[in-house]
């Protein structure tokens, strides 16, 4: 009994040791595991460290980039609102200035016209009384008269014709200035031109005793295209200085046709031996309102305007002018400016002619207001017209009514007139089919003007004074039209 008892309980603590030792694998099968999960998540965590740093960087580091981003963002949009508020106020700025610019172009447009406007109406109101001046002396300077009455009539033509060249430097300077010069350019003889300028200062020369050239290149043409007015009014300040400022030896003018950039230019050189220009003079010669010395104007006289004039009628022509000079020995002015031959076709017909000078009868209808100035015209288209038939209208109105009577060869016709001027007259005389030459007169001489009168359906134009030689020219060049 006492060993069944014993043998019972040594199974007992069998069971229980081997129940112990299961429970104790079980502790350590599950430290193991609890172990082994633990150096899992140790490793997984120091695989994951760098990965979350990294990742916790990347977070800070897109944080701060997108915070860089925004206030960059909002740096630039407030740069652009203020770049845009700057636009926005140079851009009125603009427009302000911009329509100041316009506002002072009309001004000055209305101060052009105003400028025109006066041009025209002093040049009419001085012109219209040397007009009859100038050409009373000269058709006095053509009848019978004793030595004294001749030297009194030759120094009123020199001194109504020095007053003349003045009042045309003044009125040319203003237009240049104004912008208002325009060229016309026509076929003409340049060889006669020129002897004709010569011819001028003829007896001025020999008074002075003073030897007067002119001298042709063996090449020169006869005829060229230009604008013969120009050249004239260009040739007659080179020459008028070159006589006025000589007292002994000469003054020669060479004239030639060369190339200049590939194109034929009139070279003209006019040569003294007169006072001559100082070096420090020199680089102001051509401006305005200067002379060749301090005293020159009490001694010789002028404007100072003659060369400035020369010389932008020059560039105006596409040419250049230079000068030479030397104190006490004479001065060389040269300029060149660019022309045209004429070929035969385009040279203009022969004037024609029933005596020397003269023209032949021709029935003429000179409309004029002024008195002085009808009797003055008369008696000049006498002196180039062999026997005319001269009738005189006072106004327009007046010119209508004998041009409806009957047709006459050539009008002469006055602009500024009381009851119907020229323009209107020219007008009514055209619209009712009157087809014969009307060439203008009048005391506004600019190009505007000769614009005007040819839109008007006048045929030339011819200012006051009255050039004796020009008007045959016209007169002849008119009627030829028509013969």
């Amino acid at each position: 009994m006492l060993e069944q008892k014993n043998i019972r309980i040594a199974l007992e603590l069998d069971i229980k040791k081997e129940s112990n030792l299961r429970e104790e694998q079980t502790r350590a099968a599950k430290q193991d595991r609890e172990i082994t999960l633990l150096n899992k998540e140790k490793i997984l965590e120091e695989i994951r460290a760098p990965e979350a740093a990294a990742n916790a960087l990347n977070r800070i580091a897109f944080g701060a980039v997108h915070s860089d981003l925004c206030v960059l963002s909002l740096r630039m949009n407030i740069q652009k609102t203020r770049a845009n508020t700057e636009i926005s106020k140079q851009n009125k700025e603009i427009i302000r200035q911009q329509q100041e610019i316009e506002q002072q172009n009309k001004q000055l447009e209305q101060a052009n016209r105003f400028k025109s406007q006066f041009l025209s109406n002093m040049s009419h109101e001085i012109r219209t009384p040397l007009n009859t001046i100038i050409g009373t002396t000269q058709l006095l300077g053509d009848t019978p008269l004793e030595p004294k009455q001749k030297e009194y009539t030759d120094m009123l033509r020199y001194a109504s014709e020095n007053l003349s060249a003045i009042i045309n430097d003044i009125l040319d300077f203003s237009k240049i200035e104004a912008g208002r010069l325009e060229l016309v350019k026509r076929p003409f003889n340049i060889r006669q031109l020129l002897q004709q300028q010569i011819g001028l200062f003829k007896i001025n020369a020999i008074q002075k005793n003073i030897q007067l050239e002119l001298n042709f290149s063996d090449d020169m043409p006869e005829w060229i295209v230009s604008d013969p007015n120009r050249l004239n009014q260009i040739l007659l300040n080179l020459l008028g200085n070159a006589l006025k400022f000589t007292e002994k030896g000469f003054v020669q003018v060479l004239a030639q046709i060369n190339q200049v950039n590939g194109q034929d230019a009139l070279q003209i050189e006019v040569k003294d031996t007169g006072i001559g220009i100082a070096d420090e003079r020199l680089p102001y010669i051509f401006e305005a309102f200067t002379q060749a010395g301090e005293n020159t104007h009490l001694n010789y006289g002028g404007t100072g305007l003659g060369l400035a004039i020369t010389k932008q009628l020059i560039e105006l022509n596409g040419g250049q002018i230079q000068v030479e000079s030397t104190l006490d020995k004479g001065s060389v002015f040269s300029f060149f400016i660019p022309v045209a031959r004429v070929q035969d076709a385009d040279i203009p017909k022969t004037v024609r002619e029933t005596q020397p000078g003269r023209l032949e009868s021709l029935d003429i209808l000179l409309v004029e207001d002024n008195k002085f100035n009808q009797l003055m015209t008369k008696d000049l288209l006498e002196k180039i017209i062999h026997k005319p038939q001269v009738t005189i209208a006072d106004n327009g109105q007046s010119a209508l009514e004998q041009a409806s009577q009957r047709t006459f060869d050539l009008i002469l016709m006055d602009l500024k007139m009381p009851v119907l001027d020229g323009f209107s007259a020219t007008q009514k005389l055209r619209a009712s089919g009157y087809s014969h030459p009307i060439i203008a007169l009048t005391a506004n001489a600019t190009s505007e003007e000769m614009e005007k009168c040819l839109a008007h359906g006048m045929d030339d134009y011819l200012s006051k004074p009255i050039d004796l030689a020009l008007l045959r020219e016209k007169i002849a060049a008119s009627t030829n039209k028509n013969g």
